[in-house]
């Protein structure tokens, strides 16, 4: 007899079922009975509840081909199947092709064969009624599961499942389980990918930048911290699930910046209350449905902390403001690595007489000899304008156009030092207005999504709101003097910024201080570039020393209309930063 052994585990985590004694009972069992093992059908990180025998990846090929084998070796009854659809089609399956389903510790221990090689109504009654059994059993394991995670986030202990990248799983110092702590190792690395995004760096070469130090992405610290687990509760037993790379994964812009949207960052325990219905419609055929966690509320209404956050409240807002623009940005782009997009613009003459004034894109060619296109050659990086049917053509090497860019950039500013900006904090209380108002609005929300359906959750539902309403009765009836910001100049030119800086991030700084590039049609010749299609300028000056005027006009009347009970320079300092300002412009008259 040629016998298949069928091993299932849905958690590579579980030692008490692991893949090794599953084998050894498979093994003993066609021993015992003379069977010849001819394969096994090894399905890791498999649930029975959501995928049956014959979506399963391994042991579905092998169902595909009965005429293999003679019988299936399960080790128990769960590790086939937990419902009784499934052990319907399973049993329908083995009549149908004359197979022996066992099952080598069956009730009580023993082996349960059950022939299906001949009609017997006695084994498919014993077959639905041990499924019934194992259904009735997951469904308690399920509702035990969901209980025990419901009341361990409602206890701010930690609930199991994949880490959040940025924290570790450190024992509760106020009493049993465990809660998450920042992780010693990858907080930094959250920290430090913040930080740069907001001083605009592009996310793409924040990835680039963590490939090349080869640090470990999110699913490399939650396989390897995984490994290690069953590694030390069964080392001798543990077998690392198949599929995993062998080379660490890369990181992927579209997954950074889900982390940096995420309010896993202010230390709010998340959680979807949907998410098992949107797996199993999913399962099921259904069209995927994004994951919308929302954080679990205190008493008062409030989102819990139960782990230290990594980003203030404060540092969150601005954060979120970048990404949202960001998120624009995006739509604008269309070509990706081009410095100069939404910086040069086309100033054709369009049939009507008009000019173009159309942004110009990043595009690439082949190069050309004799109106014939050099396939071996490689590709000439251009702008052009998109605009069709206008009656010009405007495009310009992109290397050429970008080099022009730049040595017009930082001659007429790349001198000027940065400013930063100084915040005097004032008295304040809007950043906790906000944080109440918001925690109405995210607790009416859900509400209205239903999540608050029984009287018990009326109850919860009024209690936080009446809460919350107290609280922003009392923020609104304090005092509050707002904040006022002024700007400091630092020793860093805008030079450093550029050499420092990506091609995303000179795109941006470009942006920021008004850059604008206009370019004119012109014909190819023997002479190289016409360098008079192009032209130059910085705001709405031509001219950098009126620019620096004008901005230096508006610091004085936005400093004079500044209340005088709030920071702000002496006469003495106001002067001498007035003076360098004017030193930067006299030195700059003197490089024209």
């Amino acid at each position: 007899m040629r016998a298949l052994i069928a091993v299932r585990l849905s958690n590579v985590t579980d030692t008490t079922t692991s893949p090794a004694r599953q084998r050894r009972a498979g093994q003993l069992w066609c021993k015992a009975h003379g069977a010849t093992v001819i394969g096994e059908a090894t399905d890791l990180d498999v649930s029975a509840s959501r995928v049956d025998p014959f979506s399963r990846p391994d042991l579905g090929k092998w169902l595909a081909q009965p005429d293999d084998y003679d019988a299936i070796v399960f080790w128990r009854l769960d590790r086939a199947v937990r419902s009784m659809a499934d052990m319907a089609k399973l049993g329908e399956w083995a009549k149908k092709h004359g197979k022996l389903l066992v099952f080598a510790e069956g009730p009580g221990g023993t082996a349960l064969e059950l022939d299906m090689r001949a009609t017997s109504l006695v084994a498919e009654l014993i077959i639905m009624l041990l499924a019934f059994a194992a259904q009735m059993e997951a469904e308690a394991i399920r509702e035990r599961v969901k209980g025990s995670r419901s009341h361990l986030r409602h206890e701010g202990r930690w609930h199991g499942g994949r880490v959040p990248f940025g924290w570790a799983v450190v024992p509760n110092p106020n009493g049993p389980g465990y809660v998450l702590d920042e992780c010693p190792e990858s907080g930094p690395i959250v920290r430090e990918i913040i930080r740069r995004v907001i001083a605009g760096e592009s996310i793409y070469a924040v990835a680039k930048d963590l490939d090349e130090r080869e640090v470990p992405t999110p699913i490399d610290r939650e396989k390897h911290r995984i490994a290690q687990r069953a590694a030390a509760k069964s080392p001798e037993s543990y077998v690392m699930p198949t599929g995993l790379p062998e080379k660490r994964k890369r990181w992927d812009h579209q997954h950074i910046a889900a982390m940096l949207r995420s309010e896993h960052l202010r230390g709010f325990t998340m959680h979807d209350p949907k998410a098992t219905e949107k797996r199993s419609a999913h399962a099921d055929g259904g069209e995927w449905e994004k994951w919308t966690g929302r954080p679990v509320l205190d008493r008062n209404g409030h989102p819990r902390r139960d782990r230290p956050a990594l980003i203030d409240d404060e540092t969150w807002a601005v954060l979120q403001e970048v990404m949202a623009k960001k998120k624009r940005a995006e739509t604008l782009m269309r070509s990706a690595g081009s410095m100069l997009v939404r910086v040069a613009y086309c100033a054709g003459i369009n049939k009507d007489g008009s000019v173009c004034d159309r942004p110009m894109y990043g595009s690439s060619r082949k190069a050309t000899s004799n109106g014939k296109t050099l396939h071996d050659a490689p590709r000439i990086r251009t702008y052009r304008c998109t605009q069709r049917g206008t009656g010009h053509a405007v495009s310009v090497k992109a290397d050429v156009l970008d080099k022009w860019a730049e040595e017009q950039f930082l001659k007429r500013i790349g001198h000027s030092h940065i400013s930063v900006p100084v915040t005097d904090p004032g008295e304040d209380h809007t950043a906790d207005l906000e944080r109440v108002r918001e925690s109405i609005r995210r607790l009416r929300r859900d509400r209205d999504a239903g999540l608050y359906d029984g009287d018990e959750d009326e109850a919860e539902y009024d209690e936080m709101m009446a809460s919350l309403l107290k609280e922003r009765r009392e923020l609104e009836s304090l005092p509050s003097r707002p904040a006022a910001t002024r700007w400091v100049r630092t020793a860093h030119t805008v030079a450093d910024m550029w050499h420092s800086a990506d091609t995303e991030g000179k795109r941006r700084l470009l942006l920021d201080t008004g850059a604008r590039i206009t370019v004119t049609s012109g014909k190819h010749s023997g002479a190289g570039f016409d360098y008079s299609r192009l032209s130059f300028a910085i705001g709405e000056h031509d001219d950098p020393a009126a620019a620096a005027l004008a901005a230096l006009a508006a610091e004085l009347e936005d400093e004079a209309s500044t209340p005088p009970s709030l920071t702000r320079l002496t006469p003495e300092e106001h002067e001498a930063f007035r003076q360098d300002i004017l030193d930067d412009i006299a030195h700059q008259e003197g490089l024209r």
